[in-house]
């Protein structure tokens, strides 16, 4: 069975569309048609399936439209990726067979395979066990983003999803309501797990501040832990899933600045000051 060689787990708006549309492109790289497959956060957290199974299936129905329309248009490499969507979207969703042909895929060659889904930071001991057990050798990649920065984003993507008022209480009251905003960057609870269970030289940490300030350098890096030749025409200048940016008002910026200020001093005690500044 064809299963990933490297996963990212996040963080959450820290960049992993970016770096997925960039590995996406290195002709040594097969990433998967979706990304964000949620295979195993969906097994080892039922309220985690429950809503994932929904987007995910939605995210392949989409990208299977978007193949039909190719093929209708004369595009030779359509025909076998409508088969291989067709295929996946017959399969039982989350079962190991739909996992593994989920990379199965007809138009790209790649070598070294990949997944980015940002909740697999959030995997429990039993979650991570399961992962290597599937996934022997397997390299894992971790951006972190300041816990402020990745929590405004955050809140401003959920805030337009669900067509939230930049209201104080209309913001406070999606906040309390969505533990997920910020249990997704709570890095003092994902790192040392990670860590404890990973091998140090499979585990790749890095401040999202790279990403914007040097993103050559950083694929680069990835290339090297990856295992593939650097590749030269990467479309990194792009940003993907940018943030469309949100008025805060101060008593909810306060009230965020306390939530996430636990993050805030793991990092610095963890990683050092330097580090702390990189991830903005």
């Amino acid at each position: 069975m064809t299963l990933p060689n490297f996963l990212c787990i996040g963080a959450t708006k820290a960049g992993t569309s970016w770096l997925n549309e960039q590995l996406d492109h290195h002709p040594e790289v097969r990433m998967p048609v979706v990304k964000e497959l949620h295979y195993f956060s969906s097994l080892h957290s039922a309220d985690h399936r429950s809503w994932a199974t929904k987007t995910v299936t939605r995210a392949f129905k989409r990208e299977l439209r978007s193949a039909r329309r190719a093929h209708e248009s004369g595009e030779p490499q359509a025909k076998p990726l409508v088969r291989h969507l067709k295929g996946l979207l017959s399969l039982e969703i989350f079962s190991e067979e739909w996992y593994g042909r989920c990379f199965e895929r007809p138009d790209r060659a790649g070598k070294v395979i990949g997944e980015i889904t940002p909740a697999y930071a959030e995997l429990g001991d039993e979650g991570i066990q399961h992962l290597m057990s599937l996934l022997p050798g397997v390299r894992i990649i971790h951006i972190l983003r300041h816990p402020i920065d990745r929590a405004l984003s955050h809140i401003g993507m959920a805030a337009h999803r669900r067509e939230v008022k930049p209201t104080e209480n209309a913001l406070l009251e999606m906040i309390q309501s969505n533990p997920q905003i910020f249990s997704r960057g709570e890095y003092q609870n994902q790192v040392p797990r990670w860590r404890r269970m990973i091998p140090p030289e499979r585990l790749m940490i890095v401040p999202f501040g790279r990403v914007r300030d040097a993103p050559m350098d950083l694929l680069r890096e990835v290339e090297g832990f990856i295992g593939v030749q650097p590749f030269h025409s990467y479309p990194a200048a792009e940003k993907v899933h940018a943030t469309r940016p949100l008025k805060i008002p101060p008593a909810v910026l306060r009230h965020i600045e306390g939530l996430v200020q636990p993050t805030v001093e793991f990092i610095r005690t963890e990683f050092g000051e330097d580090f702390l500044m990189a991830t903005r």
